[in-house]
């Protein structure tokens, strides 16, 4: 299981609850988690901490997201892409989902979870959290 923290400009959050709703994770990802560039005031961006497993992984390579700038180690990326040589046919990526890629900001660990890992993936874009 992999720690993830996942962000989006604030402008695609909609899009970004709409696609995890078509993915079957529920209808409000990115509600719980304001973030701000501005010390706080204005919610900028949106977070979504979970954790994920090598499934969601090998969902990511299939719709062309570049792994090795998550924090991935390399170890864990040749296995999802290996899952997804392995499989029979591609998963299917729903529709929408490019968008939401382009936007997102994946920040995943293996050693941080928690507030500890969000708190982390804040601190490294200069994010904080809008109270």
């Amino acid at each position: 299981m992999t720690s993830a923290v996942l962000i989006l400009p604030a402008i695609a959050k909609g899009a970004g609850n709409a696609l995890g709703e078509a993915m079957g994770w529920g209808p409000s990802n990115y509600d719980g988690i304001p973030l701000s560039t501005d010390g706080g005031v204005t919610t900028t961006h949106w977070a979504c901490r979970t954790d994920v497993e090598l499934p969601f992984l090998v969902l990511l390579v299939a719709a062309g997201y570049d792994l090795t700038q998550t924090g991935l180690g390399a170890e864990q990326i040749v296995a999802a892409e290996a899952a997804l040589a392995a499989m029979p046919a591609p998963p299917v990526i729903p529709e929408g989902a490019g968008m939401v890629l382009a936007a997102l900001d994946i920040d995943l660990s293996e050693e941080l979870w928690g507030a500890d890992h969000t708190q982390a993936a804040m601190d490294a874009r200069a994010l904080t959290r809008v109270w």
